[in-house]
C-alpha cells in the first residue's frame, strides 16, 4: 500500500489517462485499507472526513474538463495542496494528541464491565473486565473511556463503570 505522500507525488506526476487511472486505483485501495485499520473513535471520524474530501476533489477533477493552473500548468494543484494541507494540520494535532498521558483506571462495575469494540452500547464486546482490575485509559475526555487492551487492540469502556481509585474488595 502506498504511503499518502507517495501517494501525492503520483497523484502531481500524472502526465495521461492511464497513469490518472492507476492513481485512482490506489486512491481507492488506499482508503478502504486506511478505513479497515483506522480505530472507531473521533480522530478516525475527522481523517475519514478528510479522505472523503480528497476523493470528492478526484472525482470533481476527473469529470470536469481540465483546468491548468497558470502558474506551472498542473491541473488543481491548488486544491490538491490545500487538501494536502489540511491532512497535514489534521495529522499534526493528532500526533500531538496521541502523546496525551496515559492513565489506569479501576473497573467499578461489579463483579464485571464488557469492554466493546467502539463506544456505544451496540457495539460488539471484545472482552470483559473484572471490578477491580486496572485498565490502560488513553482517553478518557467523553462518557466512553478509550482503552489500549493488553493484547495491542483498542477498546472502550463506559466512563461510569470506571474510578482513578482502586475500589474496595
Amino acid at each position: 500500500m502506498l504511503d499518502f505522500h507517495d501517494f501525492l507525488d503520483a497523484a502531481f506526476d500524472v502526465q495521461s489517462w492511464d497513469s490518472l487511472y492507476d492513481v485512482y486505483e490506489a486512491s481507492f485501495a488506499h482508503r478502504d485499507e486506511l478505513w479497515l485499520r483506522l480505530p472507531r473513535c473521533r480522530e478516525a471520524l475527522e481523517i475519514r472526513l478528510v479522505m472523503r474530501q480528497l476523493a470528492g476533489d478526484w472525482v470533481a477533477m476527473s469529470a470536469m474538463n481540465p483546468s491548468y493552473d497558470n502558474r506551472d500548468g498542473i491541473v488543481y494543484r491548488s486544491e490538491i495542496k490545500r487538501d494536502l494541507d489540511l491532512f497535514n494540520a489534521l495529522a499534526g494535532s493528532l500526533s500531538l494528541r496521541s502523546r496525551a498521558t496515559v492513565t489506569t483506571y479501576y473497573v467499578t462495575a461489579n463483579p464485571y464491565a464488557n469492554i466493546r469494540s467502539c463506544a456505544a452500547t451496540s457495539c460488539s464486546i471484545v472482552t470483559t473486565a473484572q471490578n477491580g482490575e486496572a485498565l490502560t485509559v488513553v482517553d478518557d475526555s467523553g462518557d466512553w473511556y478509550e482503552l489500549q487492551l493488553e493484547d495491542g487492540r483498542t477498546g472502550y469502556i463506559a466512563g461510569f463503570l470506571m474510578s482513578e481509585t482502586r475500589p474496595d474488595s
